[in-house]
């Protein structure tokens, strides 16, 4: 209510240009959204190993919550009550669902753990197998994906049927169909046999 009685008594002149004022902004927040997310792997990791089911090793989790961590620290900017006691309790809070989301992850074999991050390591890299047109699939035609592990120096899977067996169990990431035709995202106007994993 106290936010709301303040605004009522804004003139136009306190309040016009907002936007202007927002997106001129724009570049200054992204590099402080940059460092901040650089100091949120670090420090996410340090925490991580003092907790019981640490440390965090999954790197696809690391950087996603170190996001979260550089844009939480950028808001400390907009509302004053965001003080340091409430940033700890929120990263001490943040780590924990970090660990919650790896424990997670561990239910699957390392067979299959090491397949989602080795799409995961090929997608940072700038080479995608994934040939998915929808963000929320992973469609990989598994002889390829493994050809390209071993041009790339990577552990590859010799035993693709034993892979096979173990993605239809998957628990982070919901199997669900084998060899189906796809019209590829990478490959212009190819079809290809997938398999296809829901994100």
């Amino acid at each position: 209510m106290e936010a709301t009685q303040r605004f009522e008594t804004f003139t136009t002149e306190d309040v016009c240009g907002y936007r202007h004022q927002l997106l001129s902004q724009q570049e200054t927040f992204f590099k402080k959204l940059i460092s901040e997310y650089e100091a949120g792997l670090k420090e996410l990791r340090r925490l991580a190993k003092e907790e019981k089911n640490g440390p965090l090793k999954n790197n696809r989790i690391v950087h996603t919550h170190a996001v979260i961590y550089g844009g939480a620290r950028l808001l400390q900017h907009v509302f004053p009550n965001f003080d340091d006691a409430l940033w700890n309790k929120f990263v001490n809070r943040l780590v924990k669902l970090a660990i919650d989301r790896q424990m997670s992850v561990r239910e699957d074999t390392v067979l299959v753990q090491l397949f989602l991050e080795t799409v995961e390591w090929f997608k940072e890299q700038g080479t995608t197998h994934n040939h998915s047109k929808n963000e929320h699939f992973i469609a990989v035609n598994l002889n390829e994906f493994i050809n390209a592990c071993h041009k790339s120096q990577l552990p590859y899977f010799d035993d693709i049927q034993q892979l096979r067996r173990e993605l239809k169990n998957s628990n982070f990431y919901k199997f669900l169909e084998a060899n189906k035709p796809t019209h590829s995202a990478l490959v212009f106007e190819k079809s290809l046999n997938v398999g296809v994993l829901r994100i």
